[in-house]
Order: C-alpha cells, then sequence, then structure tokens
C-alpha cells in the first residue's frame, strides 16, 4: 500500500475482517497509480480520483460508487485525523472564554 503506514490506522478504525480486507485489496490496487502520482488518495483532486478509479476497471457504475465510497471514507478519516484541531479539545479550552 502506499503510504501504509496511514492506510493501516484507517483500516485499524474500521469494525469488521471482511471490510478491513476488502479496503486493504483496494489500497493495494491504488498503490501504483498513487506512486506513480507520488500523492496519497486524500491529496487527489477530483480529475485525478476519477482517473485512479478508471485505472482499476471497474466492472460497472456499482463497483465505481463502491470504489468512491471507500476512498471517500479514507479521505474524511485523514481530515479527521490531520486537520481537525478541535477534535480532541476539551472543555478547558472553551472554558477560557467564559466572560
Amino acid at each position: 500500500m502506499y503510504n501504509s503506514e496511514e492506510k493501516e490506522a484507517y483500516l485499524n478504525s474500521l469494525k469488521g475482517d471482511m471490510t478491513k480486507h476488502v479496503y486493504r485489496g483496494f489500497f493495494e490496487k491504488t498503490k501504483q497509480y498513487e506512486s506513480e502520482k507520488g500523492l496519497d488518495l486524500y491529496e487527489f483532486d477530483i480529475p485525478e480520483l476519477k482517473n485512479l478509479i478508471l485505472s482499476i476497471k471497474p466492472k460497472n457504475d456499482k463497483q465505481a460508487k463502491v470504489y468512491a465510497s471507500i476512498i471517500n471514507g479514507y479521505i474524511n478519516y485523514t481530515l479527521d485525523v490531520k486537520v481537525n484541531m478541535f477534535k480532541d479539545v476539551g472543555s478547558e479550552f472553551y472554558n477560557q472564554f467564559n466572560k
């Protein structure tokens, strides 16, 4: 997997061994494309995501939607972990604004 540490952390956050197995397999399919671009999935824009999905040749639109759903879940996870600075802020932080 490309950026395997990040993706393993995501996989570990999921419930169900079958889900983890399916998602891990998907990430193996995206590895080459991510490596060629030098970017992780969460760094792709829509045209790059489209080309990625095309490159792994979904059988039909339903499978493409599954792929997009996996990507979306991973992107949401990484945004929450990397960007959401207020995620772990406790009430002490907000109490300082009481007047």
